[in-house]
């Protein structure tokens, strides 16, 4: 049939970055077309069709690769990608660990046991440490770099969960314990970069990303001068020594346990 062979040829191909909404769009017109020809298809089968396309879009949205998209075409000097893999014996063990580092990842405090310099905290919206809590949308992270002068703080803003790809994606934000100075970026980048956490399987593949997307040094969102200057320090410092793209490979290594 010719529904059939179409998403035969949508959900076998690699790696393809397509909407959704465009394939359900074609089904909508491929259907009727076939009817007017007499290969008497029923409505039902439109119904069918569009219900199990959706059923496996997820697989292939390609969100990972839509994010190192942009990391890749945008400024060099405001995104940053690093990456780690492990390749197992089968698909079902690489199975079983993704779902094990999807929790992995919501518990936030085991990221300290693959950073060797930052540390992490997560606090709900209302300021409390929550350090048993799975993460949320809607939860703020603390990190602490030693000798930075101060915290950062990140919102988790997305999760993104499919069959073989998971993102947790998270911006600068106000400090949620700090109740006098609200609409301040509590980060020395500006509130509307994001630093996304992605996990991705492919066969027997697990890959661990950090994607950072429009990282620019905030200078304009504090709440002092004193800390406008912390930030253009912590931002640039940080750049020009590699020491946040070196941070993030460790990270990244550890958290798939990865033996250098």
């Amino acid at each position: 049939m010719v529904e059939n062979w179409f998403l035969r040829i949508v959900t076998q191909t690699e790696n393809l970055v397509i909407e959704p909404q465009f394939v359900i769009s074609f089904i909508d017109e491929i259907i009727p077309f076939r009817d007017a020809f007499g290969y008497g298809t029923r409505q039902p089968d439109q119904l069918l069709l569009k219900q199990s396309f959706r059923k496996d879009a997820k697989l292939m949205t390609g969100e990972i690769e839509k994010l190192l998209a942009q990391a890749n075409t945008r400024n060099a000097e405001a995104s940053s990608a690093t990456s780690a893999s492990r390749v197992f014996q089968t698909e079902t063990e690489a199975e079983n660990y993704l779902q094990t580092s999807k929790e992995k990842l919501c518990d936030i405090e085991r990221w300290n046991d693959g950073s060797e310099i930052t540390s992490f905290s997560l606090y709900d919206a209302d300021g409390a440490a929550q350090p048993t809590k799975r993460a949320a949308v809607g939860d703020f992270i603390k990190t602490a770099l030693p000798a930075s002068g101060k915290d950062d703080w990140v919102k988790i803003t997305e999760i993104f969960d499919a069959p073989e790809e998971f993102v947790l994606t998270v911006q600068p934000s106000r400090n949620p314990t700090d109740k006098t100075h609200e609409a301040a970026t509590s980060h020395f980048f500006i509130h509307n970069s994001t630093n996304n956490f992605c996990l991705q399987k492919k066969n027997a593949k697990i890959s661990f990303y950090v994607i950072g997307l429009n990282e620019k040094t905030n200078t304009a969102e504090t709440n002092s001068l004193v800390e406008t200057v912390r930030n253009l320090a912590a931002a640039n410092i940080g750049y020009f020594f590699g020491i946040q793209k070196a941070q993030w490979q460790t990270f990244s290594d550890n958290f798939l346990e990865i033996k250098i």
